[in-house]
């Protein structure tokens, strides 16, 4: 059964693919820059406004190019509504002429405009320590440089203030395309115009960006995406006349001695997911663990203490509407056996954990329908990429090993990477309370059972992905960080995913 997934999925534009649209805009329809400068610096200062509706003293700390223009802009929008504003310059050089026109405006207010140097850098900021509130304007999301000299000292500064910050488009500091940083203002909230850049999801940025605010500016809405943010999705309703074969069936390949809880957890999730039939193949030692403990679930067995060749069914795994494989496999040469087996079946599946460990990148190669679910040191080896490498830009390297051996990759992380190579999701969903063991267990489940039910990989994979980190998120808000585990984010599968069709999410 084909399932049409509801979502609400947000376009992701690097940071020059944004600048080609503004030129676009200016060049080709005709839309002046000081009107989007304009457009923008409106939407900064009514998302201020409604934080500080009283009004309150400001202290904006602008750069040398459009973002510090907007920076301008909105200071003088909130100089109308009644702020008080100061805007510190950490340049004097001319500026791009639509920021340099309203450089020109505030500079026309009395006392609204400070040049800061290495001299009066002090008494600068013993000037602005009364202040409601920090606009940072600084630096846009095209930095390609790590800040030095007045720039580097103006940030520890701002930060050392104790307000809250609005950053303009993005911290300054964070490098908007990979959401690195080295030092970065630490913003309240970042108001960004039109589409999120990546930096905005991915860590270590996101984590300098507060709350994300997307502002809508007018820019050409038809442009091709760079990527996408899944930031809601919604379960189809089920119909009154279907049976369990209307939703598949999942062959759940698991376990090992001393790891059959990785197969309760996996095959737990396949059945929260709402996979009509989940069929456990593991080792005599974790069939009663899994049968007690799964009770919806039918097993078989394999081998005692862990999967065996000579008594494995293949044909049970061939005539599943899909596969899952890994958690708590164990590595042998036997098993290896098994799974490259496995990979040759025609239906939908998934590798996480041991799947993964007993095989090399090359095994991977070309097997259609494949979603692997690696974490990055799990990537690292299996792609020989270097963990820093991994680390520092997650999306090419997740982009560049799908397209070369043409399957699915979810990398997982604080936010996740999905791509087949030519389409890339970010999902952030999820909580640091999911930073335990069984939660790619549980991921595996969820994705074999998303598959089972007709996804495709690629829907699966992001699917799964968002429901396991937006219930791991509730299960935090209900037990805690620290207390919170995989099966309190199993249990809560199908509250989410029901409550996404009810269109909110209780936290009681």
């Amino acid at each position: 059964m084909m399932m049409d997934l509801k979502n609400k999925i947000e376009k992701v534009m690097f940071p020059e693919t944004s600048g080609k649209i503004d030129r676009y805009m200016m060049d080709e329809m005709h839309i002046p820059g000081i009107i989007l400068m304009e457009r923008a610096a409106s939407g900064i200062a009514q998302e201020i406004m409604k934080e500080f509706p009283a009004g309150g003293k400001a202290a904006v700390f602008c750069g040398g190019g459009n973002n510090g223009g907007d920076g301008y802009a909105a200071a003088r929008i909130l100089l109308t509504h009644g702020f008080s504003v100061v805007c510190i310059s950490l340049t004097e050089r001319e500026l791009p002429q639509d920021a340099e026109i309203n450089r020109n405006f505030i500079r026309n207010y009395k006392d609204t405009y400070i040049s800061l140097t290495e001299d009066n850098l002090e008494e600068v900021f013993e000037k602005v320590q009364d202040c409601h509130l920090v606009i940072d304007a600084i630096f846009g999301t095209g930095l390609s440089r790590e800040p030095a000299g007045i720039y580097l000292k103006a940030i520890e500064r701002i930060n050392g203030l104790g307000k809250k910050v609005f950053a303009v488009d993005i911290p300054s500091g964070v490098f908007g395309k990979t959401g690195q940083y080295s030092n970065a203002v630490r913003a309240y909230k970042t108001i960004t115009f039109q589409y999120r850049k990546p930096a905005h999801i991915l860590y270590p940025g996101a984590e300098m960006c507060g709350e994300v605010v997307v502002c809508p500016i007018g820019l050409d809405g038809d442009q091709e995406a760079d990527m996408y943010y899944v930031d809601t999705l919604v379960m189809p309703k089920r119909k009154r006349n279907t049976h369990k074969g209307s939703y598949g069936s999942l062959a759940l390949v698991v376990g090992s001695k001393g790891m059959a809880g990785a197969a309760v957890l996996s095959a737990s999730a396949s059945v929260a997911g709402g996979s009509g039939l989940t069929k456990v193949i593991c080792p005599e030692t974790a069939l009663r663990i899994v049968q007690e403990q799964v009770t919806e679930a039918t097993c078989v067995v394999s081998g005692t203490y862990h999967l065996a060749e000579e008594d494995f069914p293949y044909a049970l795994c061939e005539t599943a509407t899909a596969l899952a494989a890994g958690p708590g496999l164990g590595q042998n040469e036997e098993i290896r056996n098994i799974l490259l087996k496995l990979l040759d079946q025609n239906h939908p599946k998934v590798f996480d954990a041991d799947a993964l460990n007993n095989l090399t990148a090359e095994d991977l190669r070309g097997k259609e329908n494949l979603v692997i679910t690696p974490h990055p040191k799990e990537f690292s080896r299996l792609f020989g990429i270097s963990m820093r490498e991994v680390l520092a830009d997650p999306v090419s390297a997740a982009k560049t090993a799908a397209k070369e051996y043409g399957i699915v990759i979810l990398l997982k992380g604080a936010a996740s990477v999905i791509t087949d190579g030519n389409e890339v999701y970010l999902v952030g969903a999820g909580s640091p309370a999911m930073a335990k063991g069984g939660s790619g267990d549980v991921l595996t489940g969820l994705i074999g059972s998303l598959l089972a039910q007709g996804l495709k990989s690629i829907e699966a994979a992001y699917s799964a992905a968002y429901f396991c980190g937006e219930a791991g998120s509730l299960a935090a808000k209900r037990k805690g960080e620290y207390s919170a585990k995989a099966r309190d984010t199993i249990e809560l599968l199908g509250h989410v995913m029901e409550n996404k069709i009810l269109g909110f999410i209780s936290t009681t």
